[in-house]
C-alpha cells in the first residue's frame, strides 16, 4: 500500500477543486453577456416580461436578434424562378402578340371580335415590348410551336374520330379493306 504523504491531496481534495474551479469559471463567464444579448435572468421565480398575467409566449416566437426571424423558421436557400423557363414564355408571348397583330386587320377594327382582340393585345404587348425577344428566338418558338403540331396532328386525328363514334359505311356491306403496303 502506497502512502500518501500529508502535503499532496487525495483523490476527492482534486475532485472537489475541480468542481469549485469550474463552478466558479461558469459563474465568471455567466455574469458577462455577449454585447447583443440581454442579461440572462438571475430570478427563476420572477414573473415573466409584460407582467404576471401575460400570456405565454408562443413557440417560435422571439428568442432571435431583432429583425430576424426565430431559428429554424426560414429554409436555406429562398426558391429562385427559372429564368430559362421565363425567357420560354416570354418567347412565346411575342410570337401571340405578333399573330393578334395579324388578326387584327382580318377581322376588322371596329368589329366586336376585333375590339377584344386589341384589348387582350393592349394587354399583353406590356410584357413584351418590340425588340425585348429578338427575331430569331421568335422564329425558332415558331417552328418549335409547327413541328409539335405535325407530331401532335395523328394523335388529335384519332381523338376527332374517336369522338365522332362508329360510322356504318354507306353501301351497307363489309367495311372497306386497309390499303396494301407499298412494294419495296
Amino acid at each position: 500500500m502506497a502512502v500518501v504523504g500529508r502535503g499532496a491531496p487525495s483523490g476527492v481534495q482534486l475532485k472537489l477543486r475541480r468542481q469549485s474551479w469550474l463552478a466558479s469559471l461558469t459563474a465568471r463567464v455567466a455574469s458577462n453577456p455577449m454585447p447583443d444579448m440581454p442579461p440572462p435572468a438571475m430570478n427563476p421565480a420572477a414573473p415573466p416580461p409584460g407582467g404576471a398575467g401575460a400570456p405565454p409566449t408562443p413557440p417560435g416566437v422571439g428568442g432571435g436578434a431583432p429583425g430576424q426571424p426565430p431559428f429554424g423558421s426560414s429554409p436555406v436557400s429562398q426558391p429562385v424562378p427559372n429564368r430559362g423557363q421565363e425567357a420560354a414564355g416570354l418567347s412565346r408571348l411575342a410570337v401571340v402578340v405578333r399573330l393578334m397583330e395579324e388578326t387584327v386587320p382580318l377581322l376588322g377594327v371596329g368589329s366586336e371580335p376585333g375590339q377584344a382582340v386589341l384589348k387582350a393585345l393592349n394587354s399583353l404587348a406590356k410584357h413584351v415590348p418590340p425588340g425585348s425577344v429578338p427575331p430569331g428566338v421568335q422564329t425558332s418558338t415558331m417552328q418549335r410551336l409547327l413541328s409539335q403540331q405535325q407530331q401532335n396532328a395523328p394523335q388529335v386525328a384519332a381523338m376527332r374520330a374517336m369522338q365522332a363514334g362508329p360510322q356504318a359505311p354507306a353501301g351497307g356491306g363489309a367495311p372497306p379493306a386497309p390499303p396494301a403496303p407499298p412494294a419495296a
